[in-house]
């Protein structure tokens, strides 16, 4: 899948990111482990709770999405290899759209603390609905930090969701983080030198 011609591919100089991204010392790599075992820790907190969610636009129903080669056209589906996302492991999935998206250290930091405003309004986090909510805090993360952005239809294949179900999704976080993503610096400052911290172990 080609989606990388939409956008530019060097985004460091992004207005909404300039007075974050003096903060960052650790590379991807390690940021992409640490949020991975933040979450895989979570999971592991909240998987004897009763979901309050269930049915929530967040689960999965067996929807399955494509991985095609970059130079395939959007209309070719022969070469397809549909995957479940059930099936998919946290860490190879957050990596997809770290690769798919482009993601920067910066980002992936402000994806977190979005994830922490979705469980701070009591929304928890399951096998059930896990890939979808990672999914939508990176997405709204890119779409509301960064000056350009992926189209819709692109997003959607790397979730592997339709359209109409990825714009459910939105409004859904949204609702959920009651419609405020903005982020002070000196929160920002404070939730990496945690996740930093948190690294290091």
């Amino acid at each position: 899948m080609s989606i990388a011609s939409d956008v530019k591919n060097d985004k460091t100089h992004s207005f909404c990111k300039l007075n974050f991204q003096k903060n960052v010392e650790i590379d991807i790599k390690d940021s992409i482990d640490t949020s991975i075992a933040i979450i895989k820790n979570i999971l592991s907190i909240t998987s004897s709770l009763n979901s309050k969610n269930e049915n929530s636009v967040f689960d999965i129903n067996q929807k399955q999405f494509s991985e095609t080669d970059s130079e395939s056209s959007d209309n070719d589906s022969e070469n397809d290899e549909n995957i479940s996302i059930s099936k998919m492991e946290i860490d190879e999935f957050i990596e997809r759209i770290v690769n798919y998206l482009k993601i920067d250290n910066t980002l992936l930091v402000l994806s977190m603390m979005m994830l922490d405003k979705i469980l701070a309004n009591n929304f928890i986090l399951t096998e059930r609905n896990v890939h979808k909510v990672i999914f939508i805090c990176f997405m709204e993360t890119q779409k509301f930090f960064e000056d350009e952005n992926y189209k819709n239809s692109d997003y959607a294949k790397v979730c592997g969701v339709s359209v109409n179900e990825l714009l459910l999704m939105e409004v859904s976080f949204m609702e959920l983080i009651n419609y405020n993503m903005f982020v002070k610096e000196e929160e920002y400052i404070e939730y990496n030198k945690t996740f930093k911290q948190l690294w290091k172990y």
